[in-house]
Formats: structure tokens, C-alpha cells, sequence
């Protein structure tokens, strides 16, 4: 069963979005610091390789926060249909805090690896739950 055009689309669609997901997970940009303007530096770039928003640079921007410590914007893209509909992206600029990752801090900005490195320590757990599982029964065995 060969796949039809409509699919080939959304199979794209699909690894580009996950594309675009992974690169902005990996941009540091902590909350409340000098790193959180980073995420507007990614934003500024992924929009200026985009052949509409080359073609309409006026389409996309940062708006400031009037007044913020961190003199931090208010990212946006907006994307002109052919009638009278628009599509509005607005994106504000905060993340989780890496230290809630504990052990796995360092892994904070990579999806994929961390995923990897939570399925061993869920294994192990496994493995630990069962051997003390079996210890309890053999105890209650004898008991």
C-alpha cells in the first residue's frame, strides 16, 4: 500500500515541526536570567529562513514589555491567508526551571536523550520493585 501525496504532506509537516520543536528546546533560556532573551535570537532566525515572512518581514516581530527587568519582548508571527483570515502567533518567553530535572539537569535542553535516559532509570526501577517483591514473598513464605 503505497502512500498518496496527502500523506508525503503530513509526513513533512510532521518532521519538520518535530525539527523546529527540538531546535527551540535546545536554546537555553532559564527564566528571570540573561539567557531567557535567547529564545528571541532562535524566533528571529527560524522566521527570517521562511520564505513568507522573507517575502514579509513586516509580519513578524518582537513587541517590548514595558517596564520589565529583564527588558523582554513579546514574540510574533502573523501569517496572511489569500481572504480575509489570519493566522496570529504570539509566543511569551519562559521555560521550567532545569533544576526540577534533579540528576538529569544536563539533559534539560535534549528531548530525545533525556527520554532515552528516563526509560533506564524506569527499567531499573522495575528491577528494583521486583527484587524487593520477590524478598517480601519469600519472607511472607516462610512466615
Amino acid at each position: 500500500m503505497g502512500c498518496n501525496m496527502e500523506d508525503k504532506i503530513i509526513h513533512n509537516i510532521e518532521k519538520e515541526i518535530e525539527d523546529i520543536f527540538f531546535e527551540y528546546v535546545a536554546v537555553r533560556s532559564d527564566t528571570c536570567s540573561k539567557y531567557e532573551k535567547a529564545i528571541e535570537v532562535f524566533w528571529a532566525n527560524h522566521f527570517n529562513k521562511v520564505e513568507y515572512f522573507k517575502n514579509n518581514p513586516e509580519h513578524f516581530g518582537f513587541y517590548p514589555i514595558s517596564g520589565d527587568l529583564y527588558e523582554r519582548n513579546v514574540s510574533y508571527a502573523l501569517l496572511k491567508g489569500t481572504g480575509n483570515e489570519t493566522v496570529v502567533l504570539i509566543h511569551h518567553n519562559d521555560v521550567v526551571d532545569t533544576e526540577d530535572f534533579k540528576t538529569l539537569q544536563s539533559l534539560a535542553y535534549s528531548p530525545k536523550e533525556l527520554a532515552i535516559e528516563l526509560k533506564k532509570i524506569s527499567n531499573e526501577l522495575l528491577q528494583e520493585i521486583y527484587l524487593v517483591t520477590n524478598i517480601i514473598l519469600d519472607v511472607e513464605q516462610r512466615i
